[in-house]
């Protein structure tokens, strides 16, 4: 199974791996006309940040669809369950207003560029729905009772109150308080969508 492949035991957790563009998107990359990353930024930085991973290497993050798609699709197995924790975590993907897409404690963590990205690590509405039907998935699926000391029920509660509220609750410019609004991504801990 390819997703075993992507497990890192040091974070227990899924991750991605890391590669260059494609060839044919160098010279686009380059200019500095996409979101790909550190070949946009500056070349001298304070922070190795975003990180500069080696080819083919295993990231040293977690990001939230490292646990969304491998449970959603039914790749994970018990053995993963303990990444579940990270969802009540301060300090993992855990948040004022849900799920942040970037776990708290990296040293890369709200680090921002003068270039066109910034690993913010905001809420993402169409991955915290994923993060719902992983939830789902984990808590109903052939692995649920080995999911208790990592996953409840109550924890779904928690994220589906959150999901309701960042899209009742938040503000956004333009948009008279408590009329419902959703756009690509949210702050976590300030309440307001940063993308419209």
């Amino acid at each position: 199974r390819a997703v075993a492949h992507l497990w890192s035991e040091e974070l227990g957790f899924f991750v991605t791996r890391s590669f260059e563009p494609p060839p044919q998107r160098m010279a686009e990359v380059r200019s500095g006309r996409t979101k790909v990353g550190c070949l946009m930024c500056p070349p001298k930085r304070k922070r190795r940040c975003p990180p500069e991973w080696a080819r083919g290497e295993l990231v040293d993050v977690r990001e939230l669809a490292g646990l969304t798609t491998p449970w959603m699709f039914g790749a994970a197995s018990a053995s993963h369950a303990a990444a579940f924790q990270q969802v009540r975590d301060a300090n993992g993907f855990d948040s004022q207003w849900g799920a942040r897409i970037a776990e708290r404690r990296h040293r890369c963590y709200n680090f921002t560029t003068s270039c066109v990205t910034s690993w913010h690590a905001a809420v993402w509405p169409f991955e915290s729905s994923k993060l719902g039907a992983a939830m789902i998935a984990a808590l109903r699926g052939p692995h649920a009772r080995k999911m208790a000391p990592h996953l409840r029920p109550a924890d779904f509660g928690r994220f589906l109150a959150k999901y309701a509220r960042m899209h009742t609750q938040g503000r956004a410019e333009e948009v008279a308080k408590g009329d419902p609004f959703i756009a690509e991504s949210f702050h976590p801990d300030e309440g307001y969508w940063v993308s419209r």
